[in-house]
């Protein structure tokens, strides 16, 4: 029974000593250390240091702060009757740091070890390593003063008096203890050879008396294989007596600067409006429903005639109409029409329709349009003009759909060279005589406008992620495609890093090895069929999961097909069975674990919607979906535009080919690194991918940077 309950909230900023001389990747971050003092705290409700111990301490999520930024953090204590105190640690926006359970306790002091041969370290060189991977301590933190290792056992002498103070349990000292387990879990021949890693949890923390500034520790590990890294550990005073004891402290290798993320963001950046182009003979305006008015099209209208175009507007055909959707449809129109200079698409401006209606009227619209004027007419214009489709400044919420038109039209200015074609989004607020002064202006593929300032999409290098959100030992994570190649591989990595429950879906049954292989891995598996592309399946297993009110910590969207051709001879049935499992298959999802604290939603996407691809219109539309979805969710969706994985997935099969014309695919422990880095991450979409001038045109630049020539051709990708 609860009989009462507290909070302890502390300010952090970037100045604290404690995040100052504490950062991962440039970034300060709230060591576990102090958050081990905060529940000490806690328990003993700030009064006299008394035996105490901690138990089933997690540390779910770090703390990480940019420079001059400050946070809350409470520590919420619930006080039982029977002396047992619920800890959980939460930051501002009430997501969980870390949670424990404490009581003061009178078990009797144990034993030390015996100690074994060792042999000597130098920390110094220790803490260079740390350094050269990203993770920096500051001076006072470095309180390592003699180290030594072997078999798995350290020794070491650690001093902490410069920063004595009126702990309960010394942050630097204890900050000390963590830094050598995370030595003793690795196998060291030297220093140097040192990786990062983090502690996510202790099984119990037993305190017996006052630490010291100046201790002796001893640590055992106690596991180091299939990714679960965990050890014990003794803190000793000046006379060998045993002042603090930590069972079960598991650590997780984290991905740091040492191997970079290729690839980076999207960023629009300010830049010149455009020239002027000529306007001559007929263009074709295609209109928007009439129930869908924007300012864009009568302006645009206007805009041709006054400069000397004959201009001929047609409507949308009603669904029952004989003029539906098709080839010959428009060949008719163009027949009628006699010779074509441009067509400009605004079927894509106006209010917001659902997503049926918007992939109808853009992407399967110009995809008809784009291919029967090719043939019609080389050399034409072919101008889309959006509203709403590009996320380019903050705030800005996509309509999926028509983000989607913008991945096919990519597609389309590589395989059609001889059409002219531009991209130009705008919102319902913008300057209609500038956008469409741009839109029919000569310039690179794509542009956009937003409070009378026109932009260009570049990548960018994104800042220093640090690490993500972390996989925890008592997280379920749900993975779409997860038994095919990615998505097995991605499993591989969780359970790697500690998940405590995977939850595999896909349209086979897995490879009973794969199962066996992750069990292995101290991980509970379960495996479901679905085809997320049929609706309703999805949302059953999904739904039937979640009926235990165990929740979800993560999901991974890897699920797709490929279905590769050429524009000239794609059909809407071609496109519609690529995009079903991004489109249908994303909202669903998002349907069904909505009001859950996911760690991460993380959509697999590729390169080829953010760039076109070579015969690959379907899948870029479909990628491109998931750009603009991630954006209108928020956080924690992000979407990864993936470059071609070239050991696992629907790409092996012409990795090889890709490379000798100057692809550089990613390996999948690269791959794999780079995600948990931008998990749970600030950015709604991050570029994986090594800029080759081919699958990923844009050269990374530094921000600011100036704007970047429109894509290339590129080869084909394949991932889910």
């Amino acid at each position: 029974m609860t009989i009462r309950t507290r909070d302890y909230g502390k300010t952090f900023d970037t100045s604290d000593a404690l995040l100052d001389q504490h950062r991962f990747d440039g970034r300060a971050l709230l060591p576990a250390a102090a958050q081990i003092e905060m529940a000490m705290f806690a328990v003993l409700e700030g009064g006299d240091l008394a035996p105490t111990e901690l138990r089933d301490v997690t540390f779910q999520r770090p703390l990480a702060l940019d420079e001059g930024a400050r946070e809350r953090v409470v520590m919420a204590a619930r006080y039982h009757d029977d002396g047992r105190v619920d800890l959980t640690l939460h930051g501002e926006d009430r997501r969980v740091l870390s949670t424990a359970w404490g009581r003061r306790s009178d078990d009797p002091l144990p034993a030390p070890w015996t100690e074994t041969e060792t042999t000597p370290l130098d920390s110094g060189e220790l803490y260079a390593a740390w350094s050269a991977s990203g993770l920096e301590y500051g001076s006072d933190l470095r309180v390592v003063r003699s180290l030594s290792v072997g078999e798995g056992r350290v020794a070491a002498e650690l001093d902490g008096v410069d920063t004595a103070g009126p702990w309960f349990l010394h942050p630097h000292v204890m900050d000390g203890v963590l830094q050598l387990v995370s030595v003793a879990v690795q196998d060291l021949a030297s220093a140097s050879a040192v990786r990062v890693t983090v502690p996510v949890g202790v099984e119990r923390l037993a305190v017996y008396a006052p630490v010291p500034p100046r201790v002796g520790v001893r640590v055992r590990r106690a596991h180091a294989s299939d990714g679960r890294l965990v050890a014990d550990a003794q803190i000793l005073d000046q006379d060998g007596n045993v002042v603090v004891a930590m069972e079960g402290v598991r650590m997780h290798r984290a991905a740091s600067s040492g191997r970079p993320v290729p690839g980076g963001r999207i960023r629009w950046v300010p830049a010149d409006l455009g020239v002027p182009g000529p306007i001559e003979g007929t263009w074709v305006l295609l209109r928007p429903p009439t129930g869908s008015p924007s300012p864009l099209v009568e302006e645009t209208a206007r805009a041709l005639r006054e400069r000397g175009a004959r201009v001929v507007e047609v409507v949308p055909p009603s669904e029952d109409s004989a003029e539906a959707l098709s080839d010959r449809a428009f060949e008719k129109l163009w027949e009628r029409v006699g010779e074509v200079s441009g067509v400009v698409h605004l079927r894509s401006t106006g209010a917001a329709r659902d997503d049926e209606e918007e992939i109808a009227a853009g992407v399967h619209t110009c995809l008809y349009a784009i291919r029967t004027l090719a043939a019609h007419r080389r050399g034409a214009r072919f101008v889309v003009i959006t509203e709403g489709a590009q996320p380019v400044v903050e705030g800005d919420r996509p309509i999926p759909g028509r983000s989607a038109l913008w991945g096919l039209v990519r597609t389309a200015a590589i395989e059609y060279s001889g059409l002219s074609l531009r991209l130009v989004d705008a919102v319902t607020d913008a300057r209609p005589r500038q956008v469409v002064a741009d839109a029919l202006g000569t310039g690179p593929l794509e542009s956009a406008h937003r409070d009378g300032v026109r932009y260009e999409p570049s990548l960018v290098a994104s800042p220093s992620p640090g690490r993500g959100v972390g996989i925890r030992p008592d997280g379920r994570y749900l993975i779409l495609g997860g038994h095919g190649g990615i998505g097995v591989a991605v499993a591989e990595r969780f359970a790697q890093e500690g998940a405590g429950e995977l939850v595999l879906v896909g349209r086979s049954e897995p490879s009973p090895r794969t199962v066996e292989r992750l069990s292995g891995l101290g991980c509970r598996v379960r495996s479901l069929r679905a085809d997320v592309s049929v609706p309703g399946e999805l949302a059953s297993v999904v739904s039937n999961l979640l009926a235990d009110e165990r929740g979800l910590t993560g999901v991974v969207h890897a699920a797709g097909i490929l279905r590769d051709g050429l524009i000239r001879g794609a059909d809407v049935e071609d496109l519609t069975a690529v995009m079903r499992p991004k489109v249908a298959g994303t909202r669903e999802l998002a349907a069904v674990v909505s009001g859950l604290d996911l760690d991460f939603a993380v959509l697999f996407g590729s390169v080829s919607g953010t760039f076109g691809n070579l015969g690959q219109a379907g899948y870029a539309a479909a990628n491109a979906y998931l750009d603009g979805f991630a954006y209108t969710m928020g956080r924690p969706w992000t979407t990864v535009s993936w470059g071609l994985w070239g050991e696992v997935g629907m790409g092996v099969e012409v990795a090889e080919q890709l490379r000798r014309r100057g692809v550089r695919p990613l390996g999948t422990e690269e791959a794999l690194d780079a995600l948990m880095v931008v998990l749970g991450g600030d950015d709604r979409r991050v570029v994986i991918a090594h800029p080759d001038g081919q699958s990923v045109p844009h050269p990374v630049a530094p921000s600011p940077v100036a704007p970047l020539p429109a894509a290339r051709p590129a080869p084909i990708d394949g991932n889910g």
